[in-house]
């Protein structure tokens, strides 16, 4: 029987940071685990963008919404939280709900309007909607006067 607070990774002095670019993935792109660092899942994430702004939605069903920051910096948006299994040291037949702490970081394309983003979590999903900066856009004019000469050209 497999227990949840077993395995994973075993840190067999391999602490030289020539090893730290290996990891351990059992799902590509949902949790990787490093050698003497926390344990940390990602959460499945989409990203989407519409004429005015940007959604960032995130599946972390089972969080609560205390559990979870959400920080922008920049165009980076970071999502960091804790979900707690509640069937805590029992022993697993199958685990495929990753728990503990996670993180999602989003590299955002274009600037936003960091006062008006708001977010909602609602059926295990948390959106986030980021308004896309309004750039004012300058354009040089250049008013060319004719002379006499060139008027009587035409």
């Amino acid at each position: 029987m497999w227990h949840k607070d077993r395995v994973l990774v075993r840190n067999v002095g391999l602490d030289h940071p020539w090893f730290r670019q290996f990891h351990v993935s059992f799902d590509p792109g949902r949790e990787r685990m490093y050698p003497n660092e926390p344990r940390v899942w990602h959460p499945p994430t989409d990203v989407y963008e519409t004429d005015s702004d940007l959604t960032v939605r995130i599946e972390v069903a089972g969080v609560a919404e205390d559990d979870f920051e959400v920080h922008l910096h920049g165009r980076v948006m970071t999502v960091h939280g804790f979900r707690s299994d509640p069937a805590a040291k029992v022993a697993y037949q199958q685990m495929e709900i990753s728990y503990g702490e996670f993180l999602s970081q989003v590299y955002l394309p274009v600037d936003v309007d960091e006062e008006q983003v708001h977010a909602g979590y609602e059926d295990g999903f948390l959106s986030v909607v980021l308004p896309k900066a309004r750039r004012e856009h300058k354009v040089a004019v250049v008013v060319v006067e004719r002379g006499p000469a060139q008027n009587d050209r035409k």
